[in-house]
């Protein structure tokens, strides 16, 4: 038990100075582009995966492991702190689980659009924002917003009358956006950090890198659709 806080702290150390630093770059690059700010947070997120002992280490020469300069803790009550930590972790478990198996509902429920005009639309927008195949396009009563759903299979699920009272170009846009989704592979990164989240569910500094990541997705998103939206469809 005192072992599994001890790595904990250990972790905490190593991917805290990597956000602070991820942090401190994003305030003060704030005009940055979105696609930098969206990697640098990446990089702190998947720190948080990393054990301890395996950060990245920029010094000539190997840093002592931590585990010299943080003994095993040894806190009085840690088994308390412990059960806390892991009745957390399950309760956390469970809404992922809960979360996923709603999502994975929600994509059975669609059906194809079966609009070949529409496909049309989805493939050609797919060639521009730089994706060398079209998602398939399915329509669910369940759905609230659009996500894209799948790794190999990958699909986008729209809410029933989605476009019903959107113009062709506010259509082209919606669609551009979360192509452009896909094509980053932001759906891939979500989904992992929702499972990180069931270790770290208790550190705000992993909420913090979590919130500007997902902030600067879409901000990249929008760009993305805004620059493939007036681009010239013959470039």
């Amino acid at each position: 038990m005192s072992m599994v806080l001890t790595a904990l702290f250990e972790a905490t150390l190593q991917s805290g100075v990597l956000a602070i630093a991820v942090m401190l770059v994003v305030l003060m690059t704030r005009r940055a582009s979105a696609p930098l700010r969206a990697a640098l947070l990446t990089v702190a997120l998947l720190k948080f995966a990393v054990p301890p002992g395996l950060g990245f280490s920029f010094a000539p020469r190997p840093l002592p492991s931590l585990h010299v300069l943080v003994p095993e803790l040894n806190v009085p009550g840690a088994w308390p702190l412990f059960a806390v930590w892991a009745l957390g972790s399950v309760l956390v478990l469970g809404w992922v689980i809960r979360e996923w198996r709603r999502s994975a509902a929600i994509a059975r429920s669609g059906v194809a659009v079966g609009d070949p005009a529409l496909d049309e639309v989805v493939t050609t927008l797919s060639r521009r924002i730089g994706l060398d195949r079209a998602p398939e396009l399915v329509v669910s009563p369940l759905a609230v917003e659009a996500f894209v759903w799948g790794l190999r299979r990958i699909c986008l699920v729209l809410p029933e009358g989605w476009d019903r009272r959107l113009s062709r170009s506010e259509v082209d846009m919606v669609l551009l956006h979360e192509l452009a989704h896909i094509r980053r592979r932001d759906h891939v990164v979500i989904a992992f950090a929702s499972w990180l989240a069931v270790v770290w569910w208790w550190n705000p500094l992993f909420w913090w890198v979590l919130s500007r990541l997902r902030a600067s997705q879409e901000q990249a998103c929008d760009d993305a659709a805004i620059l493939a939206g007036t681009s010239d469809p013959a470039d």
